[in-house]
Order: C-alpha cells, then structure tokens, then sequence
C-alpha cells in the first residue's frame, strides 16, 4: 500500500502545481504547512477538511477528486459520494490576492457585535459559525466601504503568489487605516 504522504506528492506532481501554489490555495499562509502532510513523517490518512480543499484544488487541473478524497481514509462509495457533493457546491470564482487595510479593531468590533445580534446564541458552534460565515463578506464590505488599498507588484512574478509586507513593518499604502 502507498503511504498517503507519497500518492499525495505523485497527485500534486501530476496537477503541475508547486508545493507553494498548492499551500497558498488550500489557506496555508507559507509552504510548511502543505509540504508537512507530503512528508514521509507524515503516517496518518489526511483530514477530511483538508482533503476536501485539496480535492477542489487538484480538480481544477483534471485530477478526480476521489483520488484525494480516498487520502482520507474514505472507501470508494464514500469518496464518490463526498467528490459528488464538492462539485455540486463548488463554485466558479476567481480568487484574487491584494493587500487590504482593515478597519480599526473598534470598527471591527462593532460588525461583529451586529452579527451575534442576529445569532442565536444557543445554537451549537457550528451553526454560529456558518451564520458568521455568511454575514461576514458583505459586514466587511459594508465597513470597508470606500478603505479598500490596493497595491500594485510591478515586476511580481505571476505564477507566486505576492509577498505579503513583512510583520511589524506597514507597507506605504498601510498608512493610518489600522
């Protein structure tokens, strides 16, 4: 049997992506995160979570999605069922990476208390969560309204993603919006 570890790299080699570009678009802010679960210290079958972004990832580069779904530890049925219901929520969109100046932590504050207004706060941390989850692109939008910086990366190359501005420092387009 193939260690999880060695069919995941075998698949991310067959989609021609890189560890980073994979790493980056499952929501891993680096490449150590992803690189760790193709490392032959990793044993154990992948986290559904994680398998399902994968799964999502690789299809767009041909590779079925069952394929990764069964890194899970899914049988055959249940990869199939799982590969079903990813490509009937998945959606077309263009992800789109840019430095974003966000509203003061008062601001933020404050759209977050608007959203657990509308929340049943005995509901279990799941259904909250999606609630949240729901609410929070047009909460920012609303928030960001007229702040949104954009930075341009001349000479970036655009098969990486852009470098983030490094932690403590603001870049010029960071100015007093934080």
């Amino acid at each position: 049997m193939v260690a999880v570890s060695a069919k995941l790299k075998e698949l991310r080699l067959r989609s021609g992506l890189s560890t980073r570009q994979v790493s980056s678009r499952v929501g891993y802010d680096g490449n150590n995160g992803y690189v760790y679960y193709e490392s032959a210290s990793f044993k154990k079958p992948l986290p559904l979570d994680l398998a399902r972004r994968i799964a999502d990832v690789f299809a767009e580069t041909g590779i079925e999605r069952e394929e990764v779904l069964a890194l899970a530890g899914l049988n055959d049925d249940e990869a199939a069922h799982e590969a079903d219901a990813l490509a009937a929520n998945t959606t077309r969109q263009a992800q789109v990476m840019m430095p974003v100046t966000l509203p003061s932590e008062e601001a933020l504050t404050q759209m977050f208390l608007g959203f657990l207004r509308v929340v049943d706060l005995q509901s279990d941390r799941g259904e909250i969560a999606r609630i949240l989850a729901r609410r929070l692109p047009s909460g920012l939008g609303r928030t960001l309204a007229g702040r949104l910086t954009i930075e341009t990366d001349i000479g970036h190359d655009p098969d990486e993603p852009p470098q983030s501005p490094a932690k403590g420092r603001r870049s010029q387009s960071q100015s007093s919006h934080t």
